[in-house]
């Protein structure tokens, strides 16, 4: 994974709803405080090309990369593991 060009807050716990909806960040870290990531919280943004998304994450809206050319990087077996798989986008295992 390419280093973090915006790495959200730690104390996180949830990514809302369109969150960062058409955000200019091309490489995002999620904070291991995370759970869940909502409808379109990613959606639209052409610049993301890579998210590193925790194990802690274990809810992922069908639509949170809506339109968006993106690989999740994260730990084998994990809920962005599954997601990516069920979604057609590419999964980088980091472990």
């Amino acid at each position: 994974m390419d280093a973090p060009t915006f790495i959200l807050p730690s104390g996180l716990t949830a990514i809302e709803e369109e969150a960062f909806m058409g955000f200019a960040a091309e490489v995002v870290q999620v904070p291991a405080s995370v759970r869940s990531i909502g409808s379109l919280a990613f959606a639209y943004n052409t610049n993301l090309r890579q998210i590193y998304i925790p194990a802690t994450v274990t809810s992922i809206a069908d639509n949170a990369f809506e339109g968006d050319y993106v690989m999740i990087f994260g730990q084998g077996g994990s809920y962005a593991n599954e997601y990516a798989e069920n979604h057609g986008i590419v999964f980088v295992p980091i472990n």
